[in-house]
């Protein structure tokens, strides 16, 4: 038997995967929550096999939250589910210790699939992420070199990270006791430096270069 929790705040996400594991001999689902702030109770009180983690969590940095995990919890597996198909994610969510990274609009079978390879200890990676992942690497010069990590201060990184959360500029401000302005302007700077024109651009590039 293997047991898992679910963290995710998408209702219609916890409850299919709670319809779908209902009559699953093999794998059984301990909890679902939807608050970060209740998984360390939950992972105290019902320890479990294996973690869905939703990568986007709307108060919460999923990627982040893998990683703190993965120190804390080494024999946790942990699966991160996600609408993104994007490699650089993909390469984070590796990188801070998830051993799947499941699409959100899997069909049921393959979410059981990789519950199931990730418990053999295996990784897990969706066909259309696997392809993408060689086409990547096929593409790529035999000498070329990795672009140069930025280098941002120490206030530009706090900034990052929280720009990452997806926070405002307002909400950024309150947290660091700074005007909205200032937080804009760091905003830019961080463009420049990280070679982008959005904030979509910028996430992708911090989770790239692992700054976050």
């Amino acid at each position: 038997m293997i047991t898992i929790g679910l963290l995710d705040d998408h209702p219609l996400i916890v409850s299919g995967i709670q319809r779908m594991l209902q009559n699953n001999s093999d794998i059984q689902l301990h909890w679902a929550i939807s608050q970060p702030d209740d998984l360390q109770e939950r992972l105290l009180e019902a320890p479990i096999d294996l973690l869905l983690l939703d990568i986007n969590l709307t108060v919460a940095n999923g990627l982040e939250l893998c990683k703190k995990l993965h120190k804390q919890y080494p024999a946790l597996y942990i699966i991160m589910l996600t609408s993104y198909v994007e490699t650089t994610l993909v390469k984070a969510a590796l990188r801070n210790g998830a051993m799947g990274y499941l699409l959100k609009n899997a069909a049921d079978s393959e979410i059981v699939d990789a519950i199931q390879s990730v418990f053999r200890g295996e990784r897990y990676l969706p066909q259309r992420i696997r392809d993408l992942l060689l086409e990547e690497s096929l593409s790529q010069q035999p000498n070329q070199s990795p672009s140069p990590m930025p280098q941002l201060t120490r206030r530009e990184l706090d900034v990052l990270r929280l720009i990452v959360q997806a926070l405002t500029n307002q909400e950024i401000a309150d947290k660091l006791f700074v005007s909205p302005k200032t937080i804009e302007t760091h905003r830019m700077n961080l463009f420049q430096k990280m070679g982008v024109k959005n904030t979509a651009g910028l996430v992708r590039i911090a989770m790239e270069k692992g700054l976050v």
